[in-house]
């Protein structure tokens, strides 16, 4: 049977699951990627933008849905990026769906109609929620790596990384794109200026491996199994000539190339229970194990540029998401999607988040 032929998309207006999340969402389109990619409604191309007020629900016909504004600049007393979810792989939700963080500081709780309760006095820059304590987040601060309460805001130093005083603003966690393993054992605490890393084991209070990388890396992380490390590193090398994906054990030894260039991407369970990474651009799904890689959604040859033909894939290029612990076989996809200056290629929406199975 031809590679990805049983894949399907579920075309989402708002998505937003947690790492304990098992329930219904409701869908609006489902596509078997042997047909051909098309936009399902041509009226999308004059569907008004809705702006509710702050916490006001409004009904969206387009999708059946309703949506509620659960940010606002003169609410929160500030803009931008510290009133928005802060990345793909930064998780909004705490592990029992009870708060929201949105930016770094603000605080949402969900009981309450997702109203903001409070703004944190400490500022978590790159921070993560616990995955199975929930009031608890990790974050990186100077040389320290510490954990939050965020309901008592009382702070516990974890463990002191004296080499990382020396860079720009100390420790993170990633940098954006790390994560926890799903039992808060292991993290990889790394260095802002992209060169430091660190294996450390939380349950024992252990460094367990470090590594410095001279020509720096986009971000490192441990595998939701708390098996490996993966890193993105950046180079001269791979496919497009600006690195690799490697895997590390937890001692920073190092095992294989996982992926011949350097990607935004996440870990996932695929439909069969294989450990999967997926890799954008295109999107690619690799094993984690073997190596197989299986393209989940084919897209114009890269030498069309970003337009395509009407009767061609489009060119899909973003982020991937597979923190959804609790709903294997289904990763989470926000992407730029045939960004056509002209809008001639067919394709109305250029920006789209889906689910991709």
């Amino acid at each position: 049977m031809e590679k990805g032929r049983w894949i399907f998309i579920v075309i989402l207006l708002i998505v937003a699951y947690s790492c304990n999340q098992n329930k219904e969402t409701k869908t609006v389109i489902e596509q078997s990627i042997d047909s051909q990619w098309k936009n399902p409604n041509e009226s999308y191309k004059n569907m008004k933008l809705l702006n509710p007020g702050y916490l006001e629900t409004v009904y969206d016909s387009t999708y059946n849905l309703n949506i509620t504004k659960i940010s606002d600049s003169v609410v929160f007393k500030m803009t931008g990026s510290r009133i928005q979810h802060q990345y793909s792989k930064v998780q909004a939700w705490n592990s029992d769906m009870t708060y929201v963080l949105l930016g770094a500081r603000n605080l949402l709780d969900v009981k309450k109609g997702y109203k903001l309760i409070k703004t944190l006095s400490n500022h978590m820059i790159d921070g993560r929620w616990s995955n199975i304590q929930p009031n608890i987040r990790y974050f990186g601060d100077g040389e320290f790596l510490k954990k939050i309460d965020v309901e008592t805001e009382e702070i516990t130093i974890l463990h002191k990384f004296p080499d990382y005083a020396t860079s720009k603003d100390g420790c993170t966690i990633g940098p954006w794109e790390g994560n926890l393993s799903a039992d808060d054992r292991y993290v990889v605490v790394t260095s802002w200026d992209e060169k430091h890393a660190s294996v450390y084991d939380i349950k024992n209070e252990t460094v367990l491996g470090e590594k410095y990388f001279p020509e720096s890396f986009d971000w490192a992380s441990v595998t939701p199994w708390g098996d490996c490390i993966v890193v993105n590193e950046r180079g001269t090398g791979g496919e497009f000539g600006n690195g690799v994906t490697n895997i590390y054990d937890l001692n920073f030894k190092f095992i294989k190339q996982l992926s011949d260039k350097r990607a935004h991407a996440d870990f996932a369970i695929d439909t069969k229970g294989n450990r999967v990474f997926v890799e954008m651009c295109p999107i690619t799904m690799i094993n984690i194990e073997t190596g197989e890689k299986t393209d989940l959604l084919p897209s114009t040859d890269l030498t069309k540029g970003t337009c395509c033909k009407e009767e061609d894939n489009p060119w899909i290029c973003g982020h991937a998401s597979g923190r959804n612990f609790n709903l294997p076989g289904w990763v989470f996809i926000s992407a730029g999607i045939d960004q056509c200056p002209d809008s001639t290629c067919g394709f109305y929406h250029k920006t789209e988040m889906f689910l991709l199975k």
